[in-house]
C-alpha cells in the first residue's frame, strides 16, 4: 500500500540500512532510492508499507544481493511477505549474473518475525539448520526454502504445533536428514508438500488432517517402509492430484508410480497399481527389483 505519509520507525529503517551494508548494496542491480530519506515515503525499491508506515513486504528477486541477514532484520516486526530468491537458472548451468546469495539461515531473525505469512528464499545457496527457528511464525502460510544447502534434522518439537496456517512447504533439494516431524500430520491446511532430493529417513508421513492436500513429493531420499497407498483411497484426500515417492531405496513402489514418476490419483483410478518393486543399490546406482510375489499389499478401495 504505497502513498504512505507516515514515517517508518527508526528500528525498521535501521534494519534496512543494515541489510544494505551486509549484502553489498552498492553492487545491487537496482537500488532505487535506498538510503535516501524514509523507506516508505521515498519508496525504496522492493519495500511496501502500510498507511501507518510499517514495512509489510520485502521483495528482492535476482538483485545481486550477497551476504548475510543481519540480526537487526528482525526489527521488521510487521513484515508479512519476504522474498529474497532466484529463478534457479544456475541449477541448469545457465549463468545468472543477477543472482542473490544469502549464505546462512539466521535463526535470530525469524524468531522475531511473527507476522510473516510468506517466506520465499529459494535458490540462494543458504546453509544452516531450521531447528527451533519457526515456532513464532504462527501466521505462516507459505514456506519455500527449496534449492539451498540447509541441513537437519527437522526435530519433532513443539515449533510445528504453532504453524497451523501452513498451506505450502517446499524444502526440495537441500541436505536435510532424519525423520519428518510427526506433528506435520496435524497441519489441517496443507495443500502441497515437497521434500524431494534430501536425506530424510524413516517412514513417509500421511497428513491425516490435511483433507485439501493436492500434492506430495518424497522422491530421492532415504525413506523406509510402505508406499503411502492411503493417499489413493476414494473417500479421503479427495483433492489430491499426485504423490511422488520414487527413488527411496527401502520403499516398496507400485509399478504404475514408477512408470509415470508422478503417481496421479485420477489416472490411477483407471490403471490400478500393477506389480510392486523396490530399489536395490548396486554400487553408486540403483536398480528395480520386482517383489510382487513376496509382497502382500493391503487391499484398498481406490
Amino acid at each position: 500500500m504505497d502513498g504512505c505519509v507516515v514515517p517508518t520507525s527508526a528500528s525498521e529503517r535501521e534494519a534496512l540500512v543494515d541489510f544494505y551494508h551486509a549484502t553489498q548494496g552498492d553492487w545491487w542491480r537496482i537500488t532505487h532510492n535506498w538510503l535516501v530519506g524514509d523507506p516508505c515515503i521515498n519508496h525504496w525499491y522492493g519495500i511496501t508499507c502500510n498507511t501507518r508506515g510499517n514495512i509489510i513486504s520485502f521483495h528482492m528477486f535476482e538483485n545481486r544481493v550477497d551476504g548475510l541477514l543481519p540480526d537487526s532484520f528482525g526489527n521488521l516486526i510487521y513484515l508479512k511477505h519476504l522474498t529474497i530468491a532466484n529463478d534457479g537458472r544456475e541449477h541448469e548451468y545457465i549463468d545468472n549474473p543477477h543472482r542473490n546469495t544469502i549464505h546462512l539461515w539466521n535463526k535470530n531473525v525469524f524468531d522475531k518475525l511473527s507476522n510473516l505469512e510468506e517466506i520465499n528464499m529459494q535458490h540462494l545457496g543458504m546453509q544452516g539448520a531450521l531447528t527451533g527457528s519457526l515456532s513464532n511464525l504462527f501466521r505462516l502460510r507459505y514456506l519455500n526454502l527449496g534449492y539451498n544447502m540447509l541441513t537437519g534434522p527437522l526435530t519433532d518439537d513443539a515449533q510445528w504445533v504453532y504453524l497451523q496456517q501452513l498451506e505450502y512447504i517446499e524444502l526440495m533439494s537441500n541436505r536435510i536428514s532424519g525423520p519428518l516431524p510427526t506433528r506435520w500430520s496435524s497441519l489441517a491446511k496443507l495443500e502441497y508438500v515437497d521434500m524431494g532430493y534430501n536425506n530424510f529417513t524413516g517412514p513417509m508421513l500421511i497428513y491425516e488432517a490435511a483433507q485439501d492436500l493436492k500434492g506430495v513429493d518424497y522422491s530421492d531420499n532415504q525413506f523406509e517402509g510402505d508406499y503411502p497407498i492411503k493417499y489413493f483411497q476414494k473417500d479421503i484426500f479427495t483433492k489430491l492430484e499426485y504423490v511422488n515417492a520414487n527413488f527411496n531405496l527401502k520403499v516398496v513402489v507400485p509399478e504404475f508410480c514408477i512408470r509415470y514418476a508422478l503417481c496421479f490419483k485420477k489416472t490411477l483410478n483407471e490403471a490400478k497399481f500393477g506389480n510392486f518393486y523396490t530399489y536395490v543399490a548396486k554400487g553408486l546406482e540403483s536398480t528395480l527389483y520386482n517383489i510382487s510375489n513376496d509382497y502382500n499389499s493391503s487391499e484398498i478401495d481406490y
